[in-house]
């Protein structure tokens, strides 16, 4: 789907559900604009394959970080699924400063975290 000036894949798409890939939101140099963008178009999110973001770099988790900003302004309910925890996602040494605030936004969201192994 058309973001900005390139595009993002969405592994589904039905009514406002839509469904990312984290490394295809957040490892690519997408904008606060771009996410906003999407979460006026889909009101129900799921993000797949999140990992320890301390794993991810820290460019994909402060992406991360403004996307669940722009989650929580925009009043979307989000469906994480990862390999751990929401505590052990966003715990760790190189994350921004501001993870504490994502762990309390995260909170905000109609969310639900499902954790895989």
């Amino acid at each position: 789907m058309p973001v900005g000036r390139g595009h993002v894949r969405a592994l589904a798409v039905r009514d406002d559900l839509i469904w990312f890939d984290f490394a295809e939101l957040c490892d690519r140099p997408f904008s606060t604009i771009d996410y906003l963008t999407l979460a006026d178009t889909h009101r129900r999110w799921t993000i797949s394959g999140l990992p320890r973001l301390t794993e991810a770099g820290p460019d994909a988790a402060q992406r991360f970080a403004n996307l669940v900003d722009v989650l929580v302004d925009r009043d979307v309910h989000l469906t994480l699924i990862g390999g751990t925890s929401l505590t052990d996602t966003l715990h760790g040494a190189g994350l921004p400063p501001d993870i504490g605030r994502t762990a309390s936004r995260l909170a905000l969201l109609q969310q639900e975290t499902v954790t895989t192994t």
